[in-house]
């Protein structure tokens, strides 16, 4: 297969996207210098805690550097239980920002941050020097009443994370990032997906969309 082909490929199945997103994240581990990196899978029914185990179990190479860390105690025991072989691994946003002998060279993965872990995941992010991979992130805050200055904060807080991988499953197409390459827009046929159009960042709904409905 045409090797420019093949990096336009959408994944056949769960498996296969998964190692895509293995060789993104080892290539953004060796190939850039950004500390705050982003994977975000759109996917209905996509289950980020199994999976992020998974990719632990894969990254051997450096797995004893690597912390999953989970916002409360409650998600963290669950995953203590559930991994028992991992459980030297799992750490609280809380533990991680307390910890005195950090490895500055430890990995941290962190699952499904929320809107209401913010503040405490920025202090986590601003207490340590580590890299930082955030799996299916939802910082976006839509309450009212947020003040200007908090949004403003907040927001290039978001913008600040670098993604290295996006996969989302849209109406009538899907929306896909596999770093070090472009975005790429496919379209739903009735035999499956094409590709339509690239990008070299990340494109807005509506031109989605405007490609999507030619």
């Amino acid at each position: 297969m045409n090797k420019n082909n093949d990096q336009k490929r959408l994944p056949k199945d769960l498996r296969e996207c998964e190692l895509m997103l293995l060789d993104s994240i080892k290539s953004a581990l060796d190939f850039t210098n950004n500390r705050l990196l982003s994977i975000d899978l759109k996917l209905n029914g996509i289950k980020t805690f199994p999976l992020i185990f998974r990719l632990l179990a894969e990254l051997n190479e450096i797995e004893n550097k690597i912390i999953i860390s989970f916002s409360d105690y409650g998600s963290a025991a669950l995953a203590k239980r559930d991994y028992p072989l991992f459980k030297n691994n799992i750490n609280t946003f809380k533990e991680i920002i307390n910890m005195d002998n950090l490895d500055k060279d430890s990995l941290i993965i962190v699952d499904s941050p929320q809107p209401y872990d913010y503040e405490l995941f920025e202090q986590l992010t601003n207490n340590v020097l580590n890299r930082i991979i955030m799996v299916n992130g939802k910082l976006e805050e839509t309450a009212i009443g947020v003040g200007f200055v908090g949004r403003e904060r907040r927001i290039k807080f978001i913008k600040a994370w670098f993604n290295i991988f996006w996969l989302e499953s849209i109406p009538y197409g899907a929306v896909m990032h596999q770093f070090p390459f472009k975005w790429n827009v496919y379209k739903k046929y009735y035999d499956g997906y094409r590709h339509v159009k690239e990008y070299d960042h990340k494109p807005d709904n509506d031109s989605v969309a405007n490609i999507l409905i030619e």
